[in-house]
C-alpha cells in the first residue's frame, strides 16, 4: 500500500518587542512586525517508510537539499499484522516571506 499524506502550511508572524505609543499612552503599545515564517508540514495517515536521519537539518543530505530538509518528525506505530505501519508528521525548514504574501483566504 502506498503512503497517504496531506500537506499543509503553518504561518508565524515575526515581531519585535512591544513599544509604548508615547509617554502618556495609557498602556497602549505598538507591535512592530517584520516578515513571516511559512513552514511546510506533511501529515502522514499511513506510511511504511520513516524519514532518514540524514534528511534532517544540519545533516549532510540536508545541506545539499536546502529547501526540503526537516526540522522535526514524529511518528507512531499503527497496529497491524506486520508492525511496519506508521502515522505522523514531518515539519520542514521555514522560509521567510513578506507579510503581504500570507495566504489569508479560507480553506477549501
Amino acid at each position: 500500500m502506498s503512503d497517504t499524506k496531506y500537506t499543509g502550511y503553518q504561518y508565524k508572524l515575526r515581531t519585535g518587542s512591544p513599544m509604548p505609543k508615547g509617554m502618556l499612552a495609557g498602556g497602549e503599545f505598538y507591535v512592530h512586525t517584520f516578515m513571516a515564517e511559512k513552514t511546510k508540514v506533511d501529515i502522514y495517515t499511513y506510511t511504511e517508510n520513516l524519514p532518514s536521519s540524514k534528511e534532517f537539518r544540519g545533516q549532510l543530505a540536508g545541506l545539499t537539499n536546502r529547501g526540503e530538509s526537516f526540522i522535526s518528525a514524529s511518528f507512531n506505530r499503527l497496529k497491524d499484522k506486520s508492525g511496519k505501519v506508521f502515522s505522523g508528521t514531518v515539519t520542514y525548514n521555514p522560509v521567510f516571506i513578506d507579510e503581504d504574501d500570507l495566504d489569508t483566504s479560507p480553506g477549501p
